[in-house]
């Protein structure tokens, strides 16, 4: 019995909570694109971004600016104050809603995050998500992550030479400005991005 137990206790505390930010039409539609881009699911890209604004200290630092309440992240206490300023409590643009998911102990941080800044949890979430949209590092890791899982080390080493070359010539590409050309010029289902890396640098030869 008391292994039973243990085993739905367990299931309880991994099971995940809902959480259905608002976010810019803008924001939706370039997360959109990068969902296409890396053939993942919104939820679940949703949720990376959160996890890593909540790791970046960074991000946390630049949110510390609204803390009203003192708040420990990371092993790094933040001083609230209660005269610093009000973040806003929702976009001032056109905004919808998504949704993703987040086990118990990430949404107990995003929880603690929207009791010192007097937000909800939903805007949290989007805070964090802009922050992750924004950051060129974690946009460029995601889509560099996503590719080496789907394509051999003599085609990683091919866009990697390719990206070098454009980038020494005065460019500014990234992992994900490369993958949108490729899926652009291409036009293969994304499912099949090996295919089209494939046909994109035969056509470059």
């Amino acid at each position: 019995m008391n292994g039973v137990e243990d085993k739905k206790r367990k299931q309880r505390s991994d099971k995940k909570k809902d959480v259905k930010p608002y976010l810019t039409l803008e924001t939706i539609s370039s997360l959109n694109r990068l969902t296409y881009l890396t053939d993942v699911y919104l939820k679940d890209l949703a949720e990376e971004m959160i996890l890593y604004s909540i790791k970046d200290s960074n991000t946390i630092s630049q949110l510390s600016q609204y803390f009203k309440k003192e708040i420990l992240v990371n092993n790094t206490i933040y001083r609230g104050r209660l005269d610093n300023p009000q973040v806003s409590k929702r976009e001032n643009k056109d905004t919808d809603r998504i949704s993703t998911r987040l086990k118990a102990d990430d949404y107990e941080v995003i929880r603690a995050l929207a009791y010192a800044m007097d937000v909800s949890r939903a805007r949290v979430c989007a805070l964090l998500i802009n922050a992750s949209m924004n950051n060129i590092n974690f946009v460029n890791n995601y889509v560099k992550k996503h590719l080496s899982k789907s394509l051999t080390e003599h085609q990683m080493r091919e866009l990697r030479n390719l990206l070098k070359s454009a980038n020494s010539d005065g460019e500014h590409f990234s992992w994900g400005s490369l993958l949108s050309q490729i899926v652009d010029e291409v036009k293969t289902p994304v499912g099949r991005i090996k295919d089209a890396v494939n046909t994109f640098l035969l056509s470059r030869k």
